[in-house]
C-alpha cells in the first residue's frame, strides 16, 4: 500500500498530517488483526494442550479405579420381603438415647421449682416424644395421667416429670439400657 505525501503550502501540516494519519489507521488493524490471530493461536495451542493433559490425567484414573471396580451384577440385594422392620436403620426401636453424665451417672436430677418438686431427665439424644412415651407406659401411668405429670422440652431435648421420681427413673433407664457410655 502506497500512500501520496502532498507537502504544499497552503494546506501545510494538516495535509501531512491527514495521510499520516490514515497510513496509520490503514496498517493499525492488520498489526492488531495480526496480534490477535497470534494470540489467538496461542490459546488454541494452550487448549489443545490442557484437554490432552486432562485425557490422559483421565485415563489414568479410569485405569487405576479398575482395579477396584465392582459390576452392578455382582452386588447382592436380599429380596423385600425377607427384609424385617429391625433391619432397617430407620428402626422406632431406637429413636432415642440417654448420655450419661462426665461422671458416669444416669442423667435424671431432682429439682424444685415454684414450690413443686419436678423429676428432670435430660441428655436425650433422639425423639424426646418417644421417650416420654415409652417412659409413661414404665411408669405405669395412663394417658390422662400423663398429660399432666409429664412434659417435654423438645428445645432442650428434655422431659420433666412431676413428683419425685429420680430413682423410678434412672432404673428404667438403666434396666432398658437405653444410656450411651
Amino acid at each position: 500500500m502506497s500512500v501520496l505525501l502532498r507537502n504544499t503550502r497552503t494546506s501545510g501540516s494538516s495535509v501531512r498530517s491527514f495521510f499520516t494519519s490514515s497510513l496509520l489507521a490503514a496498517q493499525t488493524p492488520s498489526t492488531q488483526q495480526t496480534k490477535y490471530e497470534l494470540d489467538l493461536e496461542v490459546k488454541k495451542a494452550d487448549i489443545a494442550k490442557s484437554k490432552a493433559t486432562t485425557q490422559a490425567t483421565i485415563t489414568s484414573m479410569i485405569a487405576k479405579s479398575e482395579e477396584f471396580y465392582v459390576p452392578k451384577s455382582s452386588i447382592l440385594m436380599p429380596p423385600v420381603d425377607s427384609i424385617s422392620a429391625s433391619d432397617l436403620r430407620s428402626s422406632p426401636e431406637a429413636t432415642y438415647q440417654i448420655s450419661l453424665s462426665k461422671t458416669g451417672h444416669v442423667p435424671v436430677y431432682f429439682d424444685i421449682k415454684n414450690g413443686a418438686p419436678k423429676t428432670i431427665v435430660r441428655k436425650i439424644r433422639g425423639n424426646a416424644i418417644h421417650f416420654a412415651k415409652d417412659l409413661q407406659i414404665a411408669l405405669g401411668l395412663s394417658n390422662n395421667e400423663a398429660k399432666d405429670a409429664i412434659k417435654v422440652n423438645t428445645i432442650s431435648n428434655q422431659v420433666i416429670i412431676k413428683g419425685k421420681v429420680v430413682d423410678e427413673v434412672a432404673n428404667i433407664i438403666k434396666d432398658a439400657k437405653l444410656q450411651s457410655a
